[in-house]
């Protein structure tokens, strides 16, 4: 009774710890941005990843992209000869062969869908086609260039109104790049479902305030 008396109230509840840790991180990060509904864009380069989405998505809407967002993602997957081995839906699997810029460009389109209220963006770091890793002898990744994709995003976390967060499957090594993206204001989480869940709950508050 007195959870859903804090419910009727507007209050948040988390149901664990970490959905405590992650609930306050994610509303603090996102205190000013404004939601219009509860369609999701979300993309990943890993299949697994947008499956784990989709299931963990519950009251969030994955709803088809708007057709200029369509054409838009064909174009960049004809120009990095991916066109015939993904198919554009949501959420769209960009491959683990997508680099930096592509996939900045994918986000910008997801993003930029006025079908779209909220995002999720995963990135399994574990490809070398993408700038992950804390510089090291011997290796040609760096993650603080100035065209990686954490550095990438944060630009697009100053430029994009949305809420959005970002989810870096993967483990401690990849740390330094997790870190540099939550730094710029994007919420980041380590796995799809926490992502989703706290996206969720943010959604429902700032909705239910919204309405009344």
């Amino acid at each position: 009774m007195t959870r859903e008396l804090c419910r009727q109230a507007g209050v948040v509840v988390a149901e664990s710890l970490a959905d405590f840790e992650d609930y306050t991180r994610l509303f603090c990060l996102l205190r000013g941005r404004r939601i219009a509904g509860w369609r999701l864009g979300a993309l990943s380069n890993a299949g697994f990843e947008c499956v784990a989405i989709s299931d963990s998505a519950h009251r969030l809407d994955l709803v088809p992209f708007s057709e200029p967002t369509r054409r838009r993602l064909q174009g960049l997957l004809r120009r990095h000869r991916l066109h015939g081995i993904v198919e554009v839906r949501n959420p769209v699997d960009l491959t683990p062969m997508l680099d930096d810029e592509g996939y900045e460009e994918a986000i910008r389109a997801v993003l930029g869908d006025p079908d779209i209220d909220l995002g999720a963006v995963g990135i399994v770091p574990l490809t070398g086609a993408l700038d992950t890793l804390p510089a090291r002898a011997g290796q040609r990744e760096e993650v603080l260039r100035a065209g990686s994709i954490a550095q990438r995003m944060r630009l697009l976390a100053q430029e994009v109104d949305k809420p959005w967060v970002c989810i870096v499957d993967g483990g401690a090594l990849y740390d330094p790049m997790a870190r540099q993206i939550e730094a710029a204001g994007i919420p980041t989480f380590r796995s799809a479902d926490r992502a989703l869940r706290a996206l969720e709950a943010f959604a429902a508050a700032r909705l239910r305030v919204t309405c009344r």
